[in-house]
């Protein structure tokens, strides 16, 4: 066997031990750099090419993770950016975008509300916030506030109202939008206590609306007691943007 075809098998063989070990980022990096290249590169270490090696994998890893939340999270508008939020015309200051982009509150299980008159680029600004999580690899769902109450009483019927509660609960990033535009009943507010809750145990939560904060009260049918610690789960230490 001449040294070529000893140099294509090994090619091979390696390539094929890539594959298997399900590391299409190392596997696409050497046939870039050794298999299609006819004067592979000889200036680097051996070091030095694992290292890129591991670099191309963890790169791809990371973009298809980020591509996966983004795609589960399924955001109203998929092109959501916080740096493109003029197009939407909800500007923010630096200190704000760049608060909502790193996402510490995650971490910290806050709460962000974003309030504001239809088409002014609320559910935008929402959706951009949530492709940032997304882009941090937090898992992240976006519901409707109608879809949400669809959601629960489908999975009530079918017997799965406490799991579905639970992936509500326990989500990294819950984001629902259009809260508390309409008045809701008590079972429905029963329902969004039992959820938001638990919010301050796993996650941040993003509630945008086109009614003020101080509106929802008229829109929640609960006790006194209830409703008294719901709007301050809601609200107490929550980050509040509006726009007019």
């Amino acid at each position: 066997m001449t040294r070529e075809e000893q140099r294509r098998e090994r090619d091979s063989l390696i390539l094929a031990g890539l594959t298997v070990l399900r590391l299409p980022g190392m596997a696409e990096y050497y046939r870039e750099k050794f298999v299609d290249n006819p004067d592979p590169p000889e200036n680097k270490s051996t070091e030095e090419f694992i290292e890129e090696m591991v670099g191309t994998q963890r790169a791809l890893r990371t973009s298809n993770r980020t591509m996966k939340y983004t795609k589960e999270a399924d955001f109203w508008f998929l092109d959501a950016n916080l740096e493109n939020l003029t197009k939407r015309n909800a500007s923010l200051t630096k200190s704000q975008v760049g608060y909502l982009s790193k996402c510490s509150y995650i971490d910290n299980h806050g709460v962000v509300i974003i309030t504001g008159p239809a088409k002014s680029g609320i559910t935008y600004l929402g959706c951009a916030i949530g492709t940032s999580w997304c882009n941090l690899k937090y898992r992240t769902q976006y519901v409707r506030y109608t879809s949400l109450i669809q959601n629960l009483a489908g999975a009530n019927k079918d017997g799965a109202l406490n799991d579905l509660l639970n992936s509500y609960r326990r989500t990294q990033c819950l984001i629902i939008d259009d809260w508390l535009n309409d008045p809701i009943s008590s079972k429905g507010t029963l329902l969004m206590k039992e959820i938001l809750d638990c919010r301050e145990k796993f996650g941040g939560t993003v509630l945008i609306s086109h009614s003020p904060v101080n509106e929802w009260k008229k829109n929640l049918t609960a006790s006194k007691e209830v409703l008294a610690s719901l709007l301050q789960t809601m609200t107490l230490g929550a980050t509040e943007i509006s726009h007019s």
